[in-house]
């Protein structure tokens, strides 16, 4: 069953600037806003190439990689991509060694055009790091040795550079036995934000061991990759329905409120505005049958009222981000729009 989105189109927001050949993707990032927000966002044009976008001036700077090359057997040496981007134009890449199987984990910074070696702690077990807000460190979620069934989990933060010492946090003794998650580290604070499975729980933790369980809106059934906060609200929406209509829930300074999203929908993407008077969110459709087109809509916090919404061709499944707290960005399938957010 569809429902049929018959909201008009509304919001005539001032363009700043159009990227032809550009898609803002979906990419791993950490789920807290940083303090003003985010000043980059992140592209891929169709040769799959990223980029970052940076604003005001608008400036496209390629994410430079190493390339592979083919060998006498027809397969390349390696492949490599980015996993995760963090503020400032720094990004996390992995590089798969074809012939081994062995991985490996890079730092990317952009800007400067530079790629340094991530390294890993001794661990049985292979596993993906996650990379601090500012860079400076990766967090690593590895088994206690000696535990299981069940086995306990501990996270370790290491430095990108070296030159300090390694800390561990024993999570199980802090939450109880599960599986977990970081999807946010803080460096200059000591903060991280952790996310455990069966139940869902977003859970707080510090490096000095104080920690907490963070409460979600009600009514949404989220997952890691779709909660986000800052220090004016939180965010979540339903990750997977089967039959109901998907919904996205928010609790700001400005506002509490939820919205549900027409049935044969589902939610790409979603931001929150640094400020935490706006929600932005981007649909595409469930089914492949029909008509229904994808949307993007940016509505208030304090009354959930749209103040922007565009339909875009089926299947555009863009990302959504604000920039600062003046501009507000998405895709349309073949070109980005970085647009001006009314005062």
């Amino acid at each position: 069953m569809i429902d049929a989105d018959a909201s008009p189109e509304t919001g005539t927001w001032a363009e700043a600037c159009s990227l032809p050949d550009a898609s803002m993707m979906t990419w791993h990032a950490p789920r807290r806003v940083p303090r003003g927000g985010w000043q980059e966002v992140w592209l891929s044009d169709s040769q799959s190439r990223p980029s970052m976008l940076s604003i005001p001036d608008c400036r496209r700077t390629p994410a430079t990689l190493p390339q592979p090359r083919v060998q006498s057997n027809g397969h390349a040496d390696f492949s490599i991509g980015l996993t995760q981007v963090v503020p400032g134009g720094l990004a996390l890449a992995q590089r798969t060694d074809i012939p081994s199987g062995r991985t490996s984990w890079f730092l990317l910074n952009a800007p400067a055009g530079t790629l340094l070696p991530v390294s890993a702690p001794a661990s049985e077990k292979v596993v993906a790091p996650f990379l601090s807000d500012d860079g400076l460190a990766t967090a690593w979620i590895l088994p206690v040795p000696g535990t299981g069934p069940p086995v306990w989990e501990e996270l370790h933060i290491r430095p990108v550079r070296g030159g300090e010492p390694e800390r561990v946090l024993d999570l199980s003794r802090l939450f109880g036995v599960a599986s977990y998650e970081a999807i946010d580290v803080d460096t200059q604070t000591g903060d991280i934000l952790l996310w455990s499975e069966v139940p869902s729980r977003l859970l707080f933790a510090n490096l000095d061991g104080t920690h907490r369980t963070s409460p979600l809106p009600p009514g949404v059934k989220p997952l890691s990759n779709t909660v986000m906060l800052s220090e004016h609200g939180v965010l979540a929406w339903d990750a997977y329905k089967e039959d109901d209509n998907y919904q996205i829930a928010w609790s700001a300074d400005a506002g509490v409120g939820s919205r549900r999203i027409p049935k044969g929908s589902a939610i790409t993407a979603a931001a929150l505005d640094a400020s935490g008077r706006y929600v932005a969110f981007s649909t595409t459709t469930t089914l492949n049958i029909g008509s229904v087109k994808d949307t993007v809509v940016v509505l208030q916090t304090a009354d959930g009222r749209d103040v922007f919404r565009r339909y875009l061709p089926r299947y555009s499944r863009t990302n959504v981000s604000f920039i600062g707290q003046d501009y507000f960005a998405y895709s349309d399938g073949a070109s980005t729009h970085v647009l001006r957010v009314p005062r």
